[in-house]
């Protein structure tokens, strides 16, 4: 059985994220949906909860009828370790053989780590590039400036981001 890391902030998840997802599923079994930074308070660069992240994204696997025992979704706590991340991540995450990225950081851990003990093994590092220019980034600028950033949503981030009032939440972060 095949598994695969996606790991990822999520702030928020968007449709260039589900295409990943759905990717992924295509060569592996299941995909563990990796959710960064999940001890950080609520900020400008993190406008989303843990919490509300999984829930962004689970509504998001469910819309697209995905059965929930393909994927799994587990937060992490950031490291500020280079060099142990890695080993920090395979001790708090099950076994995988693929991880799937687009950040230069993470590409960065996996190559500097030493492997600690010899049940540790190398996965393979696949490179994702950005669907469609689609980027959380931007999609919180656009909620900023009132332009239309559903597009880039799946519908259930959508309604969810507007029952949040999430451009009051990104207005009231952008102040301070």
């Amino acid at each position: 059985m095949r598994t695969a890391l996606f790991i990822g902030r999520f702030q928020p998840f968007h449709k260039g994220h589900l295409s990943v997802i759905k990717n992924i599923l295509k060569e592996n079994n299941k995909v563990v949906v990796v959710i960064g930074s999940a001890e950080d308070k609520v900020s400008k660069l993190n406008p989303f909860t843990t919490k509300e992240r999984i829930a962004l994204i689970r509504s998001s696997l469910e819309e697209e009828k995905i059965p929930r025992e393909k994927y799994k979704i587990i937060p992490i706590k950031d490291l500020n370790d280079r060099e142990n991340w890695v080993s920090y991540i395979n001790e708090n995450l099950p076994k995988y053989d693929t991880v799937y990225t687009g950040s230069k950081l993470v590409k960065y851990c996996y190559k500097v780590w030493k492997n600690k003990t010899a049940t540790e093994t190398r996965p393979k590092i696949l490179n994702i590039k950005r669907i469609g220019g689609i980027s959380s980034t931007k999609i919180r600028a656009a909620i900023l400036k009132k332009q239309n950033y559903k597009i880039f949503l799946p519908n259930s981030v959508a309604k969810k981001l507007k029952e949040w009032e999430i451009f009051k939440r990104l207005k009231k972060l952008n102040e301070n």
